[in-house]
């Protein structure tokens, strides 16, 4: 009897697996996820509650019955002696299932990759308790790259632990507390998003959950926590770590000394999750009276400035930047950008930005900003207040916002 070859099986079972591959479970936490993102808009916060918290049991049940399933299938004779190497359980579990010609065959046509020897694996019908196993590794590669887990059963674990939060819907169910005037709850929901933030599907959606709980210690007046909050994210960029404290220092003596259109020349600050919140901190040390508001304001206003830069620069590669009236006019006359600037509050960091530098006696680099604002009156009301500054007698006190003095965050 002539024997097929295993190169030939596993080309057979590679177009099998891809005929009669049955469609995955529809993750049904993310559509009560999603569901309570469209009520949230809707104003219907109480159906989003709901809707949220349903998604985040949801959750935390499918990844608690995925831990269950791992542990039944380590528990098996064949795996315990194969200790953390998670390729020798699911060698040992193979073998125990298959007969060496059809696991060859699959090894052969996973070339490989781990998800797609798990799927073929899954294919053949194996015992219940490695399709347990199987299946629960599968729920996991959805989620994390296979090089994650390091070839590791302990790291196999301990991301199916940490998949079973759901650090995006318990950020929401703060957003409707918050939308609800429960302060309290609100905190208390942003810090246990903020604990979860190992398992965010994007890393970078921390800084969210912290801009959400400095949006709560502001309006419950915790001017402390607020400060914190704020100066947490904006540390998280280059331009704030201890290395660069020469070249802050550097930016600060150029910006002072030959006006903004030099620094801008000189220096370009990479944007990211801290440019928002630095901006942020610097306008409330600007109101406190704190020098700390200058490097603030400048690093905000260049990130800022820098990614229009940018923007312009995939249309015209040649685009140099020359001064700011001509940057801001670029922005004006293109939507996309004038729309950036707008949600960003590049005109407002730009006027904070003077007022800080004239605090600090550098009234001419405060005044070159002031023009370039003033001479673009859609740019309100950033422009009619530059306007006025400009107007301002030099030994005259920059204006308090009445909240700001009204809340006692200034002396």
């Amino acid at each position: 009897m002539k024997r097929t070859s295993p190169s030939i099986v596993a080309a057979c079972l590679a177009f099998a697996f891809l005929a009669v591959s049955p469609a995955w479970t529809a993750d049904e936490s993310w559509q009560s996820y999603q569901a309570g993102r469209r009520l949230f808009e809707e104003r219907r916060f109480g159906e989003a509650l709901n809707a949220f918290s349903e998604a985040s049991r949801l959750r935390r049940d499918r990844f608690a019955a995925a831990a269950a399933k791992i542990q039944t299938a380590l528990e098996l004779k064949e795996a315990i002696p194969q200790r953390d190497s998670l390729a020798g359980v699911i060698d040992a579990l193979a073998k125990r299932d298959l007969i060496a010609r059809e696991y060859a065959a699959i090894k052969e046509a996973a070339g490989g990759s781990l998800r797609k020897e798990a799927e073929l694996l899954l294919s053949r019908d194996p015992s219940d308790a490695f399709a347990g196993f199987l299946d629960s590794l599968l729920l996991v590669l959805e989620q994390r790259p296979a090089s994650a887990l390091r070839g590791s059963v302990a790291a196999l674990r301990r991301v199916v632990a940490e998949l079973g939060f759901y650090p995006e819907a318990e950020f929401w169910i703060g957003k409707v507390y918050l939308a609800e005037g429960e302060l309290r709850l609100a905190e208390l929901q942003f810090r246990r998003a903020y604990d979860m933030s190992d398992s965010l599907e994007i890393p970078e959606e921390r800084y969210a959950i912290l801009e959400a709980l400095a949006a709560v210690y502001r309006a419950a007046g915790n001017w402390r926590a607020y400060e914190d909050g704020l100066k947490a994210i904006a540390d998280s960029g280059e331009l704030f770590s201890d290395r660069q404290r020469y070249l802050r220092e550097a930016m600060e003596r150029n910006l002072a000394r030959d006006g903004f259109d030099r620094f801008m020349i000189l220096y370009r600050v990479a944007p990211g999750p801290w440019t928002r919140a630095s901006a942020e901190l610097g306008s409330f040390y600007l109101e406190s009276g704190r020098p700390q508001a200058l490097i603030h304001l400048a690093g905000a206003s260049n990130a800022l400035l820098a990614r229009c830069i940018e923007r312009i620069r995939e249309k015209e590669p040649g685009y140099a930047y020359r001064e700011l009236g001509e940057l801001l006019a670029r922005v004006e006359g293109d939507r996309e950008l004038r729309r950036f600037a707008e949600e960003s509050g590049v005109s407002k960091a730009l006027y904070e930005l003077g007022e800080a530098l004239a605090a600090q006696g550098h009234r001419e680099s405060a005044r070159g900003i002031w023009r370039a604002l003033a001479a673009r009156p859609s740019l309100v009301p950033w422009s009619a207040r530059s306007s006025s500054a400009l107007a301002r007698p030099p030994d005259a006190a920059p204006p308090v916002p009445a909240a700001a003095r009204e809340a006692g965050r200034v002396p």
